[in-house]
């Protein structure tokens, strides 16, 4: 929507001098206006805490993703610099995280917090809202998996499972993951369990404890990458998936057996085109008891 500002004489003026009604009427009009072209928030809108490698940063983005839903949502544009993580991100309703490219900004979690790096804000009753249309881009979560007994980079999901919450917008939540990279999480880099109907693109899952990439139904990857994770690099067990130019390499690094490069299993119904394994451990394309 274009901005159209009325055509008022400079003050003073002996035609048409701004008055007190019509200087409000500019705040309401920028204001409209910018709520609507404002999607992005700088960090340092909410907050002066600092990416310098030692600070926790995790309750200022949460504090500000709260925020920004409230207000409709929004995206908040993280510094670059190393941001410290001390609890989860909690993605809220219509909000998403940007760095400054994966070799710019990095969150890395905390020492013991056990948890995954980022999640989704999920309903405690089927009837308040899960959070929907969240976004992840342009960085890189560092799961510090020495360090954790358990915890997913980014994990996903809702309650319930496969119906709709009273408040839901929309059946499925429609998450984006772009230019991620996930290292060196406790578990898996990525997983999903639940509705889905999300977008990975190049998400790129290397030296996690468990399977790489591990995503639910209706779920589109394209150019994602999973490297020297612990099990397998894509565990697909769900349906309506596609994978286009995904690649799993080295899988299999805390047990052989399960390293296999692509490992689709149960009621898997997925669409792979162009997609390559490479020196995995066990297999690199495993299909076992697939039923479709």
């Amino acid at each position: 929507m274009p901005f159209t500002p009325k055509d008022w004489q400079d003050s003073p003026s002996t035609t048409s001098p701004i008055t007190a009604a019509a200087l409000e009427d500019l705040e309401t009009r920028v204001t409209d206006y910018a709520e609507t072209v404002n999607e992005t928030y700088t960090f340092k809108q909410f907050s002066n805490v600092a990416f310098d490698g030692t600070t926790d940063v995790a309750a200022a983005i949460n504090s500000a993703l709260v925020t920004i839903s409230a207000a409709g949502g929004g995206t908040l544009l993280l510094p670059a610099g190393e941001g410290v993580l001390g609890a989860s991100i909690i993605l809220q309703n219509n909000t998403g995280i940007q760095g400054q490219g994966m070799a710019a900004t990095t969150l890395t979690l905390s020492n013991a917090v056990n948890d995954d790096a980022i999640r989704n804000y999920v309903s405690p009753d089927g009837i308040i809202a899960n959070a929907q249309f969240c976004q992840v881009r342009d960085l890189t979560i560092d799961g510090n998996k020495a360090n954790q007994s358990s915890g997913a980079g980014i994990s996903l999901t809702c309650f319930p499972l496969y119906t709709q919450a009273t408040g839901d917008t929309d059946f499925d939540p429609h998450h984006i993951i772009s230019n991620v990279r996930l290292y060196n999480c406790k578990e898996e880099g990525f997983v999903h369990s639940g509705r889905s109907a999300s977008v990975l693109t190049n998400v790129q899952a290397y030296y996690c404890a468990g399977y790489g990439i591990l995503p639910s139904f209706d779920t589109v990857l394209i150019g994602c990458q999973a490297g020297q994770c612990g099990l397998a690099g894509f565990y697909l067990n769900t349906s309506a998936l596609i994978l286009v130019g995904c690649k799993a390499f080295y899988s299999g690094q805390t047990t052989a057996a399960s390293g296999h490069g692509f490992h689709l299993t149960g009621d898997v119904g997925a669409s792979l085109t162009s997609c390559e394994a490479q020196d995995n451990k066990a297999h690199g394309f495993y299909f076992q008891s697939t039923t479709r």
